[in-house]
């Protein structure tokens, strides 16, 4: 009968120690990556659906606000994405142009352009959109670039 507690508190005292040293390097879940040669190429980039190219927004159309436009962005769904992030630029090269940058798991989304962002009557925003996931290298590629134009009644 001794033995066999003997194993029994030898057998959970080995679990107890494995359990704890098993993964010591990953405190935190959410920073878990998997080794790179397990991740796989990203596909394609979302393609864009709506608003259509060289659509036109007027402040106080609608329900709209006199100081902002609500304008919904909406595209493909990529497979196994975990979110998509959705950038706004005042130019098509984007870099210090940015607007705006959204991360969603839709794939729609609202976008607010405020009378404060216009210079002039109109303001022409360039979007696009791509998908991330922790399956994949990397990113998938930008979506093509498309714009809406945001005017201000004269």
């Amino acid at each position: 009968m001794k033995i066999n507690y003997l194993v029994f508190e030898i057998a959970f005292v080995s679990l107890i120690i494995l359990l704890v040293t098993a993964n010591s390097g990953c405190k935190n879940p959410e920073e878990y990556a998997p080794p790179v040669d397990s991740l796989i190429p990203p596909p394609a980039a979302p393609q864009l659906l709506y608003p259509p190219l060289d659509t036109s927004y007027w402040f106080g159309q609608g329900d709209q606000g006199w100081q902002f436009v609500v304008v919904v962005l909406e595209w493909t769904p990529v497979e196994d994405v975990q979110h998509y992030e959705i950038e706004l630029a005042s130019t098509a090269a984007f870099g210090s142009s940015i607007l705006s940058e959204i991360k969603t798991t839709s794939t729609r989304t609202t976008a607010l352009i405020y009378r404060s962002m216009l210079q002039g009557t109109e303001l022409k925003v360039y979007w696009r959109v791509r998908g991330e996931s922790s399956r994949w290298t990397w990113f998938t590629d930008w979506s093509e670039i498309w714009y809406f134009r945001a005017r201000w009644p004269i």
